[in-house]
């Protein structure tokens, strides 16, 4: 019988696997697929294993065994979100995981059904974003703004803040807040003399 159509579906369906691992394994964020009936995590991708600090063979488990990474606190939002993936097709959550080798990421987890033929999820695929070091950036970005670089002192905003919430309490504070000006004198001699560098080492 001739069988060419069915090889050259099968060679078609293997390009299409060859192609969907290859997207997979360039991405930079973690994709995973969840077994809804086994509740087993049967796929991930290697981000996977650098946001854990484990291969990924390791990591295909059950999710109750995978809930042991999740910080305690977020652990029923793991559950709600597969609930709802089973209920309205999708969810998204924000989580927080440690891996084995101890570092805490937080990752923005979100999934998708895949629904078989007999209208029930049978599966749950979908990709988590390590959100660690853009919120590291973040809190760094705030730094800058609320802190000189050079001396560590508040600038203008920061500390008219700090003094506006001082002024706020100062009714109920014991004892009450203070406030101290200091006029350098002489600075700019300093700076004419022996440079801006120096400069910065009094203001220091």
């Amino acid at each position: 019988r001739d069988v060419t159509a069915q090889l050259m579906a099968e060679e078609a369906l293997r390009a299409s696997e060859r192609r969907l691992a290859s997207v997979l394994s360039s991405m930079q964020e973690m994709a995973f697929s969840i077994d809804v009936g086994e509740g087993r995590i049967t796929y991930l991708n290697d981000v996977a294993s650098e946001v854990l600090g484990m291969p990924t063979s390791e990591m295909l488990m059950s999710i109750d065994e995978f809930l042991t990474f999740i910080v305690p606190e977020d652990r029923p939002q793991v559950r709600s979100a597969v609930d709802d993936v089973c209920a309205m097709g999708g969810a998204e959550r924000e989580i927080r995981v440690v891996g084995r080798d101890g570092v805490a990421r937080t990752l923005r987890v979100r999934g998708s059904a895949v629904v078989g033929d007999d209208g029930r999820v049978r599966q749950i695929d979908g990709v988590a974003v390590d959100l660690t070091h853009r919120q590291e950036l973040e809190r760094l970005v705030q730094h800058q703004r609320s802190f000189d670089q050079l001396t560590g002192l508040a600038v203008r905003p920061a500390f008219l803040a700090a003094v506006d919430a001082a002024l706020a309490a100062a009714p109920h504070a014991s004892p009450p807040g203070v406030v101290a000006m200091f006029d350098l004198d002489r600075f700019a001699d300093v700076n004419e003399s022996a440079g801006h560098m120096a400069g910065d080492q009094v203001l220091v």
